[in-house]
C-alpha cells in the first residue's frame, strides 16, 4: 500500500492552470467553430451564440461567469485581512459585542460600513496552537448560545478540526485507475451536465470548500486513502440539476469478479452521532397531532425556513478530503487531462453526511426554544420577510395584544435543512417574536457572511424565505400542503402529478402476455405509499401486502406483475386521486376520547356477537350476534381460516352495527374503543396492517374504507381477559337466534337496571352474504362494499322480559331514539362482566391507548437525550446474552428449578448488575462523549456542582437526569 504523502506545492501550482484548461474546453462546446477560444470563461467580454437545446444552462453559466469577477475580489480582500486577526471574544463569532445595545447591534449585522468583512472568528482562549490554524472560512460555527449548549464542545470541534471520517480500508491503485476509467455516470457526460458541473464545480472552489488536484501530479504516488467515485446530475425544480456524489457505487472489472467496495460501504459508528437523526421520522405526526389538539376556533399560521447549501457548510477533517473526490468530466472522453475534485465538506451521498448535518440543525432548533423563553428579542435583519403575510391572513390578527402578555408558544421542529414552526398567535406581535427566535437561533449555528467572509450567500435561503417562508394559514411542508384555517391536510398538484405518472409507468406491461416490473422500483414506490399512510388511512392495510411480496421476491432484479400487485397499485391510484380532491381533516387521523364503548367476540362452532354502550355520546344499549354459514365452517375446519380472521371480521360486524344504530355526524371526527380477548385482532386494528394473512389484509381494507365513509377518527382496541367478557361471549355462542327468544334468555342472564332494556341488531340475510365472502377465495370488489348500506339493518325490543313480542325497528328510526329518550341510555355495571359490585370495571375493563394510536413522545430538551440505535441493540444483545448466562449456572446448580426459572421474573439483584439505567430509566450512556471528539458535558457541570441537587434552572439546556453521570 503507498505511504502517506503530503500535497506539494507542485499541485497547487497546477491547479490554476488545469482547472482552466478544463474550462476552455467547456467553453468550446457553446463557441461557433470559426471563433477562437478565449483563455478563460471567467473573462470573456460577452455572451456567446448557444445552440437551442443549451441556452438555460449557457445562461446559468453566463451569470455564474459574470459574478466570479466579484467573487474573486471579495477573496482577496478576506485573505488580506486574514493578517489582521485578533482574538477579542471568548466566547463570540461575531464581531458585534455581546452587550451591545439593539440598534448598534441590528446596523452592524445588516451593514458593513468598510465593505469589507471580518477575517476569521474569534477562538476561545483554551484551543491549542494546531485548532488556532483556521481556514479562511467557517461556515459552521457555534456562538452566542449555542455556547451554552450541551453539544457545544463537539460542534466546536467539527468546526475546528472538521467532521471525522473513516471510510474502510486504503484503495489499491487497481481500483482507483478502474474508477477513473469509469469516470462519471451517464446523466453526469452529457454537454449541459458536464457544463453546469463545471460551473458549479468553479463557484465551490472560490467558496472554498473544494480543492482541484491534477491526476498527472500525484498518479505516480497518491495518498493511500485516495477514493475516487462517479458524479451523477439529477434534474432539480428549482436549478438545471442536482449534483450527487455516487459514493455507493460498486464497480466490477470483469463480469466473474467481486466488486469493489464502495466508500459508503463502511461506516464508523463510533464517530457518527447517528440519535441525531432519532427525531426525523416524527415530524409529520407531531404537526398533525399539534393542529388536532389547538384551538379549533383560531387559525393556525406556519413559517418555513430553509438552509442554502447545507452539506458545504460543514467540513471534513484534512485528511478526510481524499475520500471524496471526484474526476471533472471532460467534454473529450479520450483526453489525458484529469483534474480530480476534493470535497472539502460533507459530501452529498455520504452516507454519514446527514448524521453529522442534522447534529447542527438539531441543536439550532433546541436554541430556538431558548430565544422564544425571553420575552423580549433582539431585531434581526432578515425578520421582514417572515412578516409579509398575505392579507387574507392579516385580517385574522391584531397589530399587537389587547393585553400586555407573553408571546403565545409556538411549536417548533426540524427535518434536514428545512426549520417548520406552527403557532396559534394572539397578535403579529407574537409571529415577530417567533421570527426572530427563529432567525437567531440559526445564526448561531450558520454564521452569516459579514460574520464569516465567506464568498457564499447567507446560510439562511433569502430566495425561499420570500418565497414560501413568510408566516401564513396555508404552507407547504415536507410535500404536504397544511391548512391551519380549516384544520386540513392534502398533498400538492406537484406532488400528486408526479406520483400519478409513477405509478402509470409501474403499470406500463401490464397488458403484456407476461407483465414484469423492476422490483427496486416497487420497493422505492413502497417508500412513498409509506409516507402517504400518514394521511391515507385506507392505504395502511396494503402496505403489509405489499411488504410480503416485496420479501419474497426480494434479491431478484425484476419480479412477476401479478394481478394482486396492480389491484394494490390501482388502488393507490384512486385514494391519492381522492386525497388530493377532498383534503382530509387532522381529526380523522388522530384518535380521541371514545364515543362508544363495544365489546365483541367469535367462536370457531356457531357465531360472533358483540354489545355497545355509549360513552361520551349517548346510545341505547344494543346486542347483536350472526350464525356461521356452512361455508365458513368448512373454511375453519381445513384451516383456509383462523379464529384471528374470525375474530377481524367480528370487528368489522362491530363498526357496522354501530354505523347504523347512530346518526352519521355523531360519528364525525370521533374515535370509538372495542375490547376483545383475542390479541391478534387487537394488534391488527392498531396497526391496521399485516403482513401474512390475504383474508386481514381485505377485512382491514374493509374496516378503514367505513372509517373514511363516516368520517371517523380512528378505532382503537384494547385487550380483555375472555373471562370477563361475558357479555359478548354468551352472543357468539349456541342460542336460539329469533328475535323475542333471544332477547328474554339475554335479558335474564344479563339484566338491565329498571326501567332499561337490550336492543338487538339484525343484519339482512343479503348483507350477511356479502360480508361473508370477504373470507372466501373470491372475495367482492372494494366498490361494492363501499356503497353498503347500513340502513337496511332492523333493531328489535321486547321492552322488558316480560313482553309477549318484540317490536322492529327501521336503523333511521331507531338513530333519533338515544337524543329524544337519554334516561334509556344506560352504562354497564361490575356484574354484567362477571366482576362483584365492590369491583371497578375500570380496573380491568378501562381503556388502554394503544401504542400505535397513542400521543408523539415530546421532544427531549436536547437531542443527545436521544438512544443510539446501534448502542441499544448492543446492549440488549450483552443484557440478553448475561441474562441466560445466569440462567444456566443457576439450572446447573439446581436443576429441580429449571422449569420454573423461566415462569418467574429475575431478581432485582441480578437485573442491576446486567443493566445500569439512570433514574428515569434512560441509559446513562447516551450522554457519553463520541470517541474521538472533544465533546463533554461541560455546558452544564460547572452548574451542577455550583448550585445543589435541586436547584432551579431557567436555561433550556439544563441537564436532565438521563444527562448527568
Amino acid at each position: 500500500m503507498h505511504q502517506p504523502t503530503t500535497p506539494t506545492p507542485q499541485i497547487d501550482q497546477h491547479v490554476t492552470n488545469s482547472f482552466t484548461s478544463t474550462l476552455n474546453i467547456l467553453n468550446n462546446l457553446t463557441r461557433p467553430v470559426t471563433q477562437p477560444a478565449s483563455t478563460s470563461c471567467l473573462t470573456r467580454p460577452h455572451p456567446l451564440p448557444v445552440p437551442a437545446n443549451m441556452s438555460q444552462v449557457s445562461q446559468e453559466q453566463t451569470r455564474v461567469t459574470q459574478n466570479m469577477s466579484q467573487v474573486s475580489q471579495k477573496q482577496t480582500r478576506v485573505t488580506q485581512n486574514m493578517s489582521q486577526v485578533t482574538h477579542t471574544s471568548p466566547n463570540s463569532l461575531s464581531h458585534v459585542p455581546q452587550n451591545s445595545n439593539k440598534a448598534t447591534r441590528t446596523q452592524a449585522l445588516s451593514t458593513n460600513p468598510q465593505n469589507q468583512p471580518p477575517s476569521s472568528p474569534n477562538l476561545p482562549p483554551d484551543l491549542t496552537q494546531a485548532q488556532r490554524k483556521l481556514q479562511p472560512h467557517h461556515l459552521m460555527f457555534p456562538r452566542n448560545r449555542a455556547t451554552k449548549h450541551p453539544a457545544y464542545q463537539m460542534l466546536l470541534d467539527w468546526a475546528i478540526n472538521g467532521c471525522p471520517t473513516n471510510c474502510g480500508p486504503d484503495w489499491s491503485l487497481d481500483q482507483i485507475n478502474a474508477y477513473l476509467e469509469y469516470s462519471n455516470h451517464t446523466s453526469a457526460n452529457s454537454p449541459d451536465a458536464i457544463q453546469a458541473i463545471a460551473a458549479e464545480t468553479q463557484e465551490r472552489i472560490a467558496a472554498g470548500i473544494c480543492q482541484a488536484v491534477p491526476w498527472n501530479t500525484i498518479k505516480t504516488n497518491p495518498p493511500p486513502n485516495l477514493k475516487i467515485s462517479p458524479l451523477a446530475a439529477i434534474p432539480h425544480k428549482t436549478r438545471l440539476f442536482r449534483l450527487i456524489h455516487d459514493l455507493s457505487f460498486s464497480l466490477c472489472q470483469t463480469p466473474n469478479a467481486a466488486p469493489f467496495q464502495p466508500v459508503n460501504r463502511f461506516s464508523d459508528k463510533e464517530q457518527v452521532p447517528h440519535h441525531s437523526m432519532h427525531e426525523l421520522g416524527k415530524v409529520i405526526p407531531r404537526l398533525l397531532h399539534k393542529m388536532a389538539t389547538l384551538d379549533t376556533t383560531r387559525p393556525i399560521f406556519f413559517a418555513k425556513i430553509d438552509i442554502k447549501d447545507g452539506y458545504w457548510r460543514l467540513r471534513v477533517n484534512e485528511n478526510g478530503k481524499w475520500n471524496f473526490a471526484y474526476a471533472l468530466p471532460h467534454p473529450s472522453p479520450d483526453s489525458d487531462d484529469v483534474t480530480l475534485i476534493l470535497c472539502l465538506a460533507l459530501a452529498m451521498g455520504w452516507i454519514d453526511s446527514p448524521p453529522f448535518f442534522c447534529g447542527v440543525t438539531e441543536t439550532a432548533r433546541d436554541i430556538m426554544e431558548d430565544y422564544d423563553m425571553d420575552n423580549t428579542l433582539e431585531p434581526h435583519p432578515l425578520e421582514h420577510h417572515m412578516l409579509n403575510m398575505t392579507q387574507a391572513d392579516i385580517q385574522h390578527l391584531p397589530v399587537s395584544p389587547a393585553t400586555q402578555q407573553p408571546p403565545t408558544p409556538a411549536h417548533k421542529e426540524v427535518y434536514m435543512d428545512d426549520f417548520l414552526a406552527m403557532c396559534q398567535p394572539n397578535s403579529r406581535q407574537d409571529l415577530l417574536h417567533h421570527s426572530r427566535a427563529m432567525l437567531h437561533g440559526i445564526h448561531d449555528l450558520f454564521p452569516p457572511p459579514s460574520v464569516t467572509g465567506s464568498t457564499l450567500e447567507d446560510p439562511i435561503s433569502i430566495t425561499k424565505l420570500e418565497s414560501e417562508g413568510a408566516w401564513s394559514t396555508t404552507k407547504e411542508i415536507l410535500g404536504w400542503l397544511f391548512d391551519g384555517a380549516n384544520r386540513t391536510v392534502s398533498i400538492t398538484k406537484d406532488k400528486h402529478d408526479k406520483l400519478m405518472t409513477r405509478i402509470d409507468e409501474l403499470l406500463q406491461d401490464s397488458n403484456k402476455k407476461r407483465p414484469r416490473i423492476k422490483w427496486k422500483l416497487l420497493n422505492k414506490m413502497q417508500g412513498k405509499f409509506n409516507w402517504l399512510a400518514n394521511a391515507i388511512v385506507t392505504g395502511k392495510p396494503l402496505l403489509g401486502q405489499l411488504d410480503q411480496i416485496l420479501h419474497q421476491a426480494e434479491g431478484h432484479k425484476y419480479m412477476n406483475l401479478t394481478p394482486t400487485i396492480a389491484q394494490i397499485l390501482i388502488d393507490w391510484k384512486a385514494m391519492i386521486s381522492q386525497l388530493y380532491q377532498r383534503p382530509i381533516n387532522v381529526l380523522e387521523l388522530l384518535p380521541t376520547s371514545p364515543a362508544y364503548r363495544g365489546w365483541k367476540d367469535a367462536s370457531t362452532t356457531w357465531g360472533a356477537g358483540g354489545v355497545w354502550f355509549g360513552n361520551t355520546n349517548d346510545l341505547i344499549p344494543i346486542v347483536w350476534f350472526l350464525k356461521w354459514p356452512k361455508s365458513i365452517l368448512e373454511a375453519v375446519a381445513t384451516k383456509i381460516l383462523t379464529i384471528n380472521d374470525l375474530e377481524l371480521f367480528a370487528v368489522i360486524i362491530e363498526y357496522l352495527v354501530l354505523e347504523a344504530a347512530v346518526p352519521a355526524d355523531r360519528l364525525h371526527h370521533h374515535s370509538v374503543a372495542i375490547w376483545s380477548d383475542n390479541t391478534s385482532a387487537v394488534s391488527r386494528v392498531n396497526k391496521l396492517r399485516n403482513s401474512k394473512s390475504a383474508v386481514a389484509h381485505r377485512l382491514l381494507r374493509m374496516l378503514t374504507t367505513r372509517l373514511i365513509k363516516t368520517k371517523a377518527a380512528p378505532l382503537t382496541a384494547s385487550h380483555v381477559s375472555g373471562e370477563f367478557n361475558t357479555l359478548a361471549d354468551f352472543a357468539s355462542r349456541e342460542h336460539p337466534t329469533d328475535t323475542h327468544s333471544f332477547l328474554t334468555i339475554f335479558t335474564n342472564k344479563f339484566p338491565p337496571p329498571q326501567n332499561g332494556f337490550w336492543t338487538l341488531c339484525q343484519i339482512p340475510s343479503k348483507t350477511q352474504q356479502l360480508l361473508f365472502s370477504l373470507m372466501l377465495p373470491k372475495p367482492p370488489s372494494m366498490a361494492s362494499l363501499q356503497e353498503l348500506n347500513v340502513t337496511d339493518f332492523v333493531f328489535g325490543t321486547i321492552g322488558s322480559a316480560s313482553s309477549p313480542t318484540a317490536s322492529l325497528r327501521s336503523a333511521l328510526s331507531f338513530q333519533t331514539s338515544h337524543e329524544q329518550n337519554k334516561s334509556l341510555c344506560w352504562q354497564p355495571s361490575a356484574n354484567l362482566f362477571g366482576l362483584d359490585n365492590t369491583e371497578q370495571p375500570a380496573g380491568k375493563l378501562g381503556h388502554k391507548p394503544s401504542y400505535w394510536h397513542s400521543e408523539p413522545l415530546p421532544r427531549p430538551t436536547c437531542w443527545l437525550e436521544n438512544k443510539i440505535p446501534w448502542q441499544e441493540k448492543q446492549k440488549a444483545k450483552s443484557t440478553w446474552s448475561s441474562a441466560a448466562r445466569l440462567r444456566s449456572i443457576n439450572e446447573m446448580i439446581h436443576p429441580q428449578n429449571a422449569r420454573s426459572h423461566y415462569l418467574t421474573q429475575p431478581s432485582s439483584t441480578s437485573a442491576k448488575h446486567v443493566l445500569t439505567t439512570t433514574p428515569n430509566n434512560k441509559p446513562s450512556m447516551t450522554s457519553a462523549p463520541l470517541p474521538g471528539s472533544t465533546f463533554s458535558v461541560l455546558a452544564n457541570t460547572q452548574a451542577q456542582q455550583s448550585q445543589p441537587e435541586n436547584a432551579h434552572n431557567n436555561s433550556a439546556f439544563a441537564t436532565s437526569p438521563s444527562m448527568k453521570k
